[in-house]
């Protein structure tokens, strides 16, 4: 009895994985730890399976949560000039924009710099101790969605890289000292780098899809 025509075609697709920088379409790979699988066409790197991936995903997370909830507490910058003293967190940052009438750069800033990179550190988190155990969740479908829909608008990296442009400008008008908030952030975009590095996207809706028998 032939197979219907929509089956197929979703079967054959369920095979194969595109490129995400070229679209080229290839089978999937079928790949054991320690491998990479890369485009053939334009040498991008389409999955990555470190060895021990998760469980350092998982700590590098997990690092990244308390340095995040360091550089919120602790103060990021303190200035000196003319004999005047003037310390600065990042919520407080946040809040004086606010104050200034700059509600849209506020929201912005603390949405951008505090709030989404936070919430990805604890959905990846929730998503990788989830699947580390046996009972299937129906719920990772959506988190891991929510994940990577978040991802791009983590402006970690661009933040630092314009703290220290400005602070190349400021120096020269007054005396900066750089608080543990500051050190801590840095440190924090680092391991949530790391942790979203050592989660492989095609590897985690795969381990989701044995579990869930979900396709994503």
């Amino acid at each position: 009895m032939p197979s219907h025509p929509d089956t197929d075609d979703e079967m054959w697709l369920d095979e194969r994985i595109a490129c995400h920088h070229c679209d080229l379409l290839l089978m999937r790979p079928a790949m054991r730890e320690g491998q990479r699988s890369i485009c053939p066409r334009c040498h991008h790197v389409i999955s990555s399976q470190s060895t021990d991936g998760t469980r350092k995903a998982l700590a590098f997370a997990s690092a990244a949560l308390v340095f995040i909830w360091l550089a919120n507490t602790y103060p990021f910058l303190a200035f000196e000039s003319t004999g005047l003293h003037n310390m600065i967190t990042l919520p407080a940052a946040s809040f004086e924009l606010y104050r200034g009438g700059q509600t849209l750069l506020s929201v912005f800033v603390l949405g951008f710099i505090v709030i989404i990179p936070a919430a990805i550190a604890v959905i990846l988190i929730v998503l990788l101790i989830a699947l580390t155990r046996r009972s299937p969740r129906s719920w990772m479908v959506f988190i891991t969605r929510l994940l990577y829909s978040l991802s791009p608008w983590s402006m970690a990296e661009v933040f630092i890289i314009s703290v220290i442009v400005s602070l190349v400008k400021i120096a020269a008008m007054a005396e900066v000292e750089l608080g543990i908030a500051f050190w801590s952030y840095i440190l924090f975009t680092v391991c949530i780098t790391a942790a979203l590095a050592y989660t492989d996207r095609y590897y985690l809706w795969r381990m989701i899809a044995d579990k869930t028998h979900v396709r994503g």
